[in-house]
């Protein structure tokens, strides 16, 4: 080696001019240009020398400017956009940036270190849809197509076809098919996403959907498990979508997701499509029965109503709850019972009650009306007798012959002007024979007489 390295120098007369070789512990050659006149000279004096000086130059700067560029993309690599309804996180070495609600990124260009140093991650905040068929029936897509409608397709199995069909198992251990479509977003504060919210989803979950769905899907089994198949399916699923939102939203609250429901709808629940004929044929007589009770109901206040008007509850009681008693059905249960007392009482109360004008109307106050007239008809017609009757006791004291001799004159006169009495006329000490049926015009005349004197006689 030493012998080499003599050799170049003998053989290299400006090596001592204008480039010094020099070596590294490695071995490594290294060329180091001075400025001194001579190596100058015998730079211009070899043009191949110069030549690949200037290139090692340019190659050099070259080289430079492509790392600074190279180092310029690599930081640009962790900008990114978060654009309108996303959040981001911005992390170090895996570790959040910030603290407290800055830890969350708000819309708008953000940078972090490029990876794997750091990173931007972007969540979105929309609100977001999801469906669970896990309990659903297997559908092919020419049944979907040509057949959309489930109820009217033909049944080829009579139970479930093991991992193909879903359904659910309810507390009659009955079985229910049905869909389970939900919407879900970041809980809120002010009517914006909670960055606490956010983190926790960050940290606690890794997929949306996937918790979601096992939620949801878990929710499904327990609230099954409280309900029959037939209450799922004549709801249409009503109360058990809302029971199983708030079981659901439940499990996802202990996991600490940040996630909150927003819709849990059940839209088509069925029972196997063997069993929905059965099934349809008993909902339709428990819409009949229902229908027929309330249109009986609505006859029963409209007739309580014309009876006795606002009374009608207090008397009879409310035909729309179910085992409400009014005074009448409390008076009549008293004394079948023997309690006289509590009959008494209770009828003093239904009497109050008639006897309250502003509260019974209708057929009851038309029907009191008429006693009341009547009583004060029969109590002034009683008075007028009475009256009449002293009077004539005093004028029969005084005279009793002449006071008997003018009533029956006064009778005599009132048969024989009244047009309510058919009359003979006979001559005295003659023989008389009498028809025994009436003349019809006399017994026609009459008997209009009696309605028209009827009729006059009635209270208004």
């Amino acid at each position: 080696m030493a012998e080499d390295h003599d050799r170049q120098h003998e053989h290299d007369p400006g090596h001592d001019q204008g480039e010094h070789e020099t070596k590294d512990v490695l071995g490594h050659v290294h060329f180091e240009f001075r400025d001194d006149p001579a190596a100058l000279a015998g730079e211009q004096a070899d043009p191949a020398r110069r030549s690949l000086s200037d290139a090692l130059r340019v190659s050099f700067r070259l080289l430079s400017v492509m790392m600074v560029l190279v180092i310029v993309g690599l930081l640009l690599t962790g900008m990114r956009q978060i654009h309108a309804g996303q959040r981001g996180i911005r992390l170090t070495f895996g570790a959040v940036n910030g603290e407290g609600d800055d830890r969350v990124l708000g819309e708008g260009f953000r940078w972090s270190w490029p990876e794997p140093i750091g990173r931007v991650v972007i969540l979105p905040t929309q609100e977001q849809a999801l469906q669970i068929d896990d309990f659903w029936f297997y559908e092919t897509a020419e049944e979907i197509k040509y057949q959309p409608d489930y109820r009217k397709r033909m049944v080829t199995s009579p139970g479930l076809r093991t991992g193909m069909d879903g359904a659910l198992l309810t507390a009659d251990h009955g079985l229910i098919h049905l869909k389970i479509t939900c919407k879900y977003t970041f809980k809120q504060r002010n009517d914006q996403p909670d960055p606490q919210a956010i983190l926790d989803y960050y940290h606690n979950i890794g997929d949306s959907q996937d918790t979601i769905r096992s939620a949801i899907c878990s929710a499904a089994i327990a609230a099954a498990a409280t309900r029959t198949a037939e209450s799922i399916y004549a709801s249409k699923g009503r109360d058990f979508a809302d029971a199983v939102a708030v079981l659901a939203q439940q499990r996802l609250d202990a996991m600490n997701s940040g996630l909150k429901l927003t819709h849990v709808l059940v839209p088509s629940p069925t029972v196997p499509l063997a069993a929905i004929a059965a099934f349809d044929a008993v909902t339709s007589a428990q819409t009949q029965a229902e229908n027929e009770i309330k249109e009986a109901r609505k006859q029963a206040v409209s007739a309580l109503g014309s009876a006795a008007g606002d009374a009608a509850v207090t008397l009879a009681g409310d035909v729309n709850i179910p085992g409400s008693t009014g005074l009448l059905q409390q008076y009549a249960r008293a004394r079948e019972q023997k309690r006289e007392d509590q009959a008494e009482a209770i009828l003093q109360q239904i009497y109050a009650v008639l006897a309250d004008l502003g509260q019974t109307k209708g057929e009851a106050r038309r029907v009191l009306d008429e006693a009341n007239a009547y009583k004060q008809s029969i109590a002034q017609t009683i008075a007028a007798r009475a009256t009449r009757f002293n009077q004539l006791l005093g004028q029969y004291n005084a005279t009793p012959e002449y006071m008997l001799d003018a009533l029956w004159n006064q009778t005599r006169a009132d048969i024989l002007s009244s047009k309510l009495i058919e009359k003979y006329f006979v001559a005295p000490g003659s023989k008389t024979n009498l028809m025994i049926n009436q003349d019809p015009e006399v017994l026609k005349r009459i008997l209009t007489e009696r309605m028209t004197a009827s009729a006059e006689q009635k209270p208004k």
